[in-house]
């Protein structure tokens, strides 16, 4: 990983009505849900929140940082990864998908660091929101305000179920019935993607090898439960991955 060279803006009243893109992104979030475009910058800018800019390989945070921001994805792709004292690096996540979250449940588990690091896998922009603005409301009493708190706590709720269902993988006995479960959680959360894991990163999240994924996933195409293309990986044939899964 490389060093961070951060590049940051602070937000500022009007920024959304003349950036499209920003605020379609922070549209698809679910810590927005509910909220109009003045409702979003009247979080935004009382918070004090700002926009960070990362290059391929700069690192957003690094293990033992103290978590103090709410971290979202405006645009690029996040890896969420720790790396073991022989050098094999464990992927926890990655993120690619704008308005995502990442790294935001540490700030409310009362832990003073992280344990893993983010690193940018391609140009990235970040908005940042300081932790304090989620742990009260200020004195003016926006319902703005209360809407993001409560929308936190639901994200809070959704990440720690699809937790469970990752330890629900890791369990599997097969190699074949991992990789199913893998394709029908990402199905789940986000219906009709493909999943867009690159055989390594795949390999990394259900902790096995590269050649293993690669050849599993040949034998799978080869017997129609899923279509390998350079944008991901595809469901072709979700009643037998059903299967696979409740076995």
């Amino acid at each position: 990983m490389t060093k961070t060279l951060e590049k940051t803006s602070l937000f500022l009243p009007g920024m959304l009505a003349k950036d499209k893109a920003l605020l379609d992104s922070l549209r698809e979030s679910d810590l927005f849900e509910g909220m109009s475009m003045e409702d979003i910058e009247g979080c935004l800018t009382c918070s004090g929140a700002r926009l960070v800019n990362f290059g391929k390989g700069e690192t957003i945070f690094h293990m033992d940082d103290a978590p103090t921001k709410v971290r979202l994805l405006v645009s690029g792709e996040v890896l969420l990864g720790r790396d073991t004292p022989d050098g094999r690096r464990i992927v926890m996540g990655t993120y690619d998908r704008p308005g995502d979250l990442f790294g935001e449940v540490y700030l409310f588990v009362n832990t003073s660091t992280y344990d893993h690091y983010a690193e940018a896998l391609k140009p990235t922009q970040v908005l940042e929101i300081p932790k304090d603005f989620f742990y009260h409301t200020c004195g003016k009493g926006c319902a703005h305000h209360s809407r993001l708190i409560s929308n936190t706590m639901q994200i809070l709720a959704k990440k720690a179920y699809f937790l469970d269902r990752r330890l629900l993988i890791l369990s599997s006995t097969s190699l074949r019935e991992k990789i199913a479960k893998v394709l029908m959680m990402t199905d789940e959360q986000h219906p009709g993607e493909p999943l867009r894991m690159t055989r390594e990163q795949l390999a990394q999240y259900i902790s096995t090898t590269r050649p293993s994924v690669s050849r599993e996933l040949m034998n799978m195409q080869e017997d129609g439960l899923v279509r390998v293309e350079r944008g991901g990986i595809h469901i072709s044939n979700r009643e037998e991955l059903e299967l696979l899964t409740e076995s």
